[in-house]
């Protein structure tokens, strides 16, 4: 049997594409590529869904700084200002 025969087997009994691609000995990225190849020539591949992206809990929820924390951050221009006059050699 060859690769192509193997992926086509694989992929319609509803192998993962990472399995497909360590039986076959290659990347994910070449799988998907000859299950197109495979379309293109008219071999029927189940439909898939795109792979979803697992979000982790830290992503997924975003926390903006309170008004405080934005007044703690900002800088103090006047004092700079002072600062880098007072620095000044003239």
């Amino acid at each position: 049997m060859n690769i192509d025969d193997t992926i086509t087997q694989l992929w319609n009994s509803g192998k993962l594409v990472r399995e497909i691609a360590e039986a076959v000995g290659r990347s994910e990225a070449c799988v998907q590529e000859r299950a197109r190849r495979l379309r293109r020539r008219g071999v029927y591949l189940k439909p898939r869904r795109p792979t979803l992206i697992r979000a982790t809990a830290a992503s997924t929820r975003v926390r903006f700084p309170t008004p405080e924390e934005i007044a703690s951050r900002r800088l103090d221009v006047d004092a700079i200002a002072s600062a880098l006059a007072g620095s000044r050699v003239h």
